[in-house]
């Protein structure tokens, strides 16, 4: 029997993917974008889902359409824009709170284990009552789960993406869960991107932005602002696909002359991520769906580091 997996927050699948590649049974995800679930559904068409908030579910909600009286492992990726250092690290954001969403769950369904997802900036993060969220959180899960965290880079994964992310892991069983991050030799976009000649040209900047992204860098830089558009370099991974790739690209271009420069196509950012590029058939929802997402690849050494540690 293959340990049972719910999957809060679950997006395209992700995390349940690297689950399942290390030998778990995906039995239900749950997300409020009937977009991001149609694309799970086509990955775990065996699985039950639930479109709707997760604020408005009960334990036995889960149970009852999970099929199941006991889930093994919960696991999930909050909304994180609160604690991006990309954006705003607005402590009073309202998205912070579906992290406790995640948490009364997790006490209502008392799985053995718990895993969740999430990005770097949440280590540092402040709550809205100025104290460090990472412990506030730690202390709420107390006493029904003892917590590990574990701030990684998908790169040491062998995923082609430089991404910071916080992987915290927690138990019932009182284990001291121990955890080693591969350092895998980095992998390069090469083989990723498509031949110039093959992609279609909407995905091409034009003449008008490229003036407009010089102006704007050297601007920023007169500021003493971070911003700069970033160009991949063939031999290297990707910079972080981040959800609002869709806008402009400018996190991650490829650029073959001062005059000829295009963003990513969805189908290569879904292959940057180790997700299965035919799954995405393009479009803005496809973007944020992608950057959303846990590459697989990273999540999978945990998921098969907690079946070694078994289940009571």
């Amino acid at each position: 029997m293959k340990p049972n997996v719910v999957d809060v927050f679950c997006g395209v699948g992700g995390i349940s993917r690297g689950f399942r590649n290390a030998g778990f049974n995906i039995i239900l995800g749950i997300d409020s974008d009937e977009h991001v679930l149609r694309i799970f559904k086509k990955q775990f068409p065996q699985s039950n889902t639930i479109a709707g908030d997760v604020r408005k579910l009960k334990a036995s909600d889960i149970l009852e359409a999970a099929n199941t009286k006991k889930i093994d492992v919960l696991v999930g990726g909050p909304p994180c824009q609160g604690f991006s250092m990309a954006g705003r690290r607005d402590p009073k954001d309202a998205r912070n709170n579906l992290v406790h969403e995640f948490v009364r769950l997790a006490k209502g369904l008392k799985p053995t284990w718990v895993l969740m997802e999430n990005v770097g900036g949440l280590a540092t993060a402040k709550s809205s009552k100025g104290a460090n969220f990472l412990k506030s959180l730690y202390d709420e899960f107390l006493p029904e789960f003892k917590l590990k965290h574990f701030i990684v880079n998908s790169a040491d994964f062998g995923v082609p993406q430089k991404r910071r992310r916080i992987v915290i892991v927690g138990n019932s069983n009182n284990i001291d869960f121990e955890f080693q991050s591969p350092k895998m030799k980095w992998k390069s976009i090469e083989g990723i991107l498509l031949d110039k000649k093959k992609v279609d040209r909407s995905y091409f900047y034009s003449k008008k932005l490229i003036r407009g992204f010089i102006r704007r860098e050297r601007k920023n830089k007169e500021r003493g602002l971070g911003f700069k558009w970033q160009f991949l370099k063939i031999d290297q991974p990707s910079y972080t696909i981040p959800a609002r790739y869709w806008k402009d690209g400018a996190n991650a271009l490829v650029k073959y002359s001062e005059n000829s420069i295009r963003m990513l196509t969805e189908g290569e950012c879904a292959k940057i991520q180790t997700l299965d590029h035919r799954l995405f058939t393009g479009g803005k929802g496809d973007y944020e769906a992608i950057g959303n997402a846990a590459p697989p690849k990273m999540i999978q050494p945990f998921a098969e580091k907690i079946l070694s540690y078994g289940f009571r």
